[in-house]
């Protein structure tokens, strides 16, 4: 389920500002522009709905001025206009990863500094091959590699780029990196690894059940919600792209773009924009689609009508009782605290 946000990172409280800070927060404007532009063509839906949500990519989350200060990044702004360019004609898929996928001109505008062993408070700060082992409770965390195949792995140490961290056995006591399956291997179940990209596991029911399948192609067949190519939806029984906003829709069939929902609008359905904050969300259509908030979370009253709420801030007492999405936006709700968390990158310098 998506969920949006806009998150007000804290100004850096550094002693000599570094003299790439204003440039470097232009550039990463410019980029997410861009990104949003691309995105809302490949979804299809409007820019203004998909601007909010590259607020949570770890790239348009971070203290540019503190990273900079603190030597944890390098600005490189000769790749920008190779990184825009790329952007504008790549595949809606390779545009999605684009901002931080290796090999990506993209990659290349912020520079990691910190090697194996150094101080991080996300993966952007670490270079090649590395990752930032580091909790949002302590903070700042420290560079590490990822790992290879058959190296024992976790939700805190990542699998190197073509793993996925898959578990031993039917308890997941244990797991470790493994190459993803392609066409006809079985998956599935947790001690499978997961289909490689652009393959999707058959459920349960069907020809060819628990195998991993290709993804469908415009107007060809499909039999899962995920068997069709990015950004198609599988409706009726074949791939097609979904109804832009505004368009005319069928209720309970989910061919809405992302962040909309089909909704009765002047006797006739049509796809309508999630609300902002005040607006009514939750499920409708009897439960088969959802209108989730723009800039904020869902919150059901004792009779189940829900409100969209601001997200609330990190260190705010929270409850997930009544509530559908993320309640700290890209924190969490902690359980013993009963306070939002947020990760390093986004939470004050002093907390």
């Amino acid at each position: 389920m998506l969920f949006v946000t806009v998150i007000a990172v804290p100004d850096c409280k550094c002693d000599r500002p570094h003299p790439d800070t204003e440039k470097a927060i232009a550039i990463r404007g410019q980029v997410l522009d861009a990104l949003s532009v691309r995105l809302a063509e490949c979804t299809p839906t409007n820019q203004d709905a998909v601007r909010p949500l590259l607020q949570l990519e770890p790239i348009a989350r971070f203290d540019i001025a503190r990273a900079l200060s603190e030597g944890r990044m390098m600005l490189a702004p000769d790749n920008m206009q190779a990184c825009l360019g790329f952007i504008r004609t790549s595949s809606c898929e390779s545009a999605r990863r684009g901002l931080t996928a290796e090999g990506s001109p993209c990659a290349k505008l912020f520079l990691a500094q910190s090697k194996d062993g150094g101080a991080c408070v996300s993966e952007l700060d670490c270079t090649g091959g590395l990752f930032c082992n580091v909790d949002d409770l302590h903070c700042p965390g420290e560079c590490q590699r990822k790992g290879s195949e058959g190296v024992v792995c976790d939700a805190r140490t990542p699998c190197a780029p073509g793993l996925s961290c898959t578990c031993n056995d039917n308890n997941c006591r244990e797991k470790t990196c493994r190459v993803p399956t392609t066409e006809g291997a079985f998956c599935g179940k947790s001690t499978q690894p997961p289909c490689a990209d652009d393959h999707f596991c058959v459920p349960l029911g069907l020809s060819k059940a628990q195998t991993c399948q290709p993804r469908q192609k415009d107007g060809e067949a499909c039999v899962s919600v995920d068997g069709c190519l990015f950004p198609l939806k599988c409706v009726g029984g074949s791939c097609r792209r979904p109804r832009m906003i505004g368009e005319a829709c069928v209720p309970r069939t989910s061919e809405c773009t992302d962040l909309s929902v089909c909704k009765l609008q002047g006797g006739a359905a049509q796809c309508l924009a999630w609300g902002n904050i005040g607006a009514a969300c939750g499920p409708i259509n009897e439960g088969k689609e959802y209108s989730g908030c723009v800039g904020g979370y869902c919150e059901l009253d004792a009779l189940g009508k829900g409100t969209c709420k601001v997200y609330k801030v990190h260190g705010e007492a929270c409850s997930s009782a009544n509530a559908i999405d993320f309640v700290c936006g890209p924190g969490r709700c902690d359980t013993l605290m009963k306070r939002c968390v947020y990760p390093c990158d986004v939470k004050p310098q002093d907390q």
